[in-house]
């Protein structure tokens, strides 16, 4: 419990200090966050303090959309019923793990505070770079320390490390193209990110981090902030640099080193099961919950349908049977969402990415910082089908809709001057 009197104390501490400088705000309570976890080895209070602070700091809200109020009070709902009628723990734990990403995204988009802020310094960026990469860091050191170098990066038996990198890789990507970070200093930031995810060992991770260095690349690559002046000599020296790890892998190593950290020789354990469990379920319970799922607070232990669904999930894994009736939370997001909400559930998340992209698409004018963007909100897409983040995304999603706010802020800037 000190523990979180200590960050909830910082926390407060930085709110003040830091009310007018949203950035490097949320970099130190995203530090505070990932410290506490690790001291405490538990994310559920420590991520519950990370959120309250972030929605403290995002501020007062302007005009809502039809679809935001909608969306919340969707949320509102189901949460008030499984605290009111299910079980209120379990119910609290949905919402701060798997829902407040959501909740995180509306704010800021409809943020007063944010469409007011101070234009944003490199600084400002950098400062938030280096403290995420340098906590990161030190996760690694404390893990490695206590469990032997080259373990795994997880307290507790979950993930921690790499958490904090996946929000920095975008930071640095659209950094790069507003040339606010030089070349060198890109390669070096995102040279460290990658070895950190690869230390995570979350294949989840890796995907999305390489989605946006992919374009990142490409912007290097191609030279584009600097109009290809040295267009060749990079693309020269990456199909040089690519053609000795080809040889590498295949030649030397055999592709054991690459199986290896990206951990292809192992399945996805009982995750197999959890996924059957959910489909077997939805082919046999009635259409109310099919359409509306189970509730926040409530598993689906005692119905014949479950008894079934979990018989013939665990038929490889027989201790999973009474652990797949009791479960509410899989590490397959949108199996979570048709569990607890149904059908319906699904649709909402559908139109809650679909408005996102259709946001990112109309009003992002730079078409590379638009493919950084859609790169983070399909990675993320992509990511929940593995597991959710050590943030539960919402850092990811807090700095998606924080990059369409301060460019559509440009953009009206920009318009207003040439209409002058």
């Amino acid at each position: 419990m000190a523990i979180y009197l200590v960050q909830g104390l910082l926390s407060i501490v930085t709110l003040i200090k830091r009310r007018d400088d949203f950035i490097r705000y949320t970099a130190d309570i995203t530090m505070l966050y990932f410290l506490s976890y690790l001291c405490a080895g538990s994310f559920d209070l420590s991520l519950s303090l990370y959120a309250v602070f972030l929605i403290a700091g995002i501020g007062k809200l302007q005009k809502i959309s039809l679809g935001g109020i909608i969306t919340g009070i969707l949320i509102c709902l189901y949460a008030g019923v499984g605290i009111m009628y299910q079980d209120a723990y379990m119910t609290l734990a949905t919402v701060v793990t798997r829902y407040t990403y959501i909740i995180i995204y509306i704010c800021m988009i409809f943020s007063e505070k944010i469409k007011r802020t101070k234009k944003v310094s490199a600084d400002d960026y950098r400062y938030m770079v280096r403290s995420g990469l340098l906590t990161e860091m030190l996760i690694v050191i404390v893990v490695w320390m206590k469990d032997g170098i080259g373990a795994r990066v997880v307290t507790n038996h979950q993930p921690i490390g790499g958490g904090i990198v996946l929000g920095i890789s975008l930071v640095v990507g659209i950094c790069y193209r507003q040339h606010l970070f030089r070349a060198g200093e890109m390669l070096l930031y995102d040279g460290i990110s990658m070895i950190l995810i690869i230390l995570s060992g979350t294949r989840g991770y890796m995907i999305i981090f390489a989605m946006i260095m992919a374009v990142t690349m490409i912007v290097y690559f191609m030279d584009i902030p600097d109009h290809g002046n040295r267009m060749l000599q990079r693309i020269g020296v990456i199909f040089f640099v690519a053609a000795i790890v080809i040889l590498w892998i295949c030649i030397f190593d055999h592709g054991k080193t690459f199986e290896l950290i990206l951990r292809l020789d192992e399945s996805l354990g009982y995750r197999e099961n959890e996924n059957l469990y959910v489909k077997e379920l939805m082919k046999r319970i009635p259409w109310y919950r099919k359409w509306f799922g189970w509730g926040f607070g409530r598993s689906a232990a005692g119905t014949k349908e479950a008894l079934t669904a979990a018989g013939l999930a665990s038929w490889n894994r027989r201790y999973m049977f009474g652990k797949l009736l009791q479960r509410t939370i899989f590490h397959n997001y949108w199996y979570t969402i048709l569990f607890k909400q149904g059908i319906s559930g699904l649709i909402v998340m559908i139109l809650f990415y679909a408005r996102m992209v259709k946001r990112i698409c109309q009003d992002i004018k730079d078409r590379w910082i638009r493919y950084f963007l859609l790169m983070m909100a399909v990675g993320t897409v992509i990511l929940l089908t593995f597991r959710i983040t050590a943030t539960c995304s919402i850092l990811e999603m807090l700095l998606v809709a924080y990059f369409i706010r301060q460019m559509e802020e440009d953009n009206g800037e920009g318009e207003k001057e040439n209409a002058e």
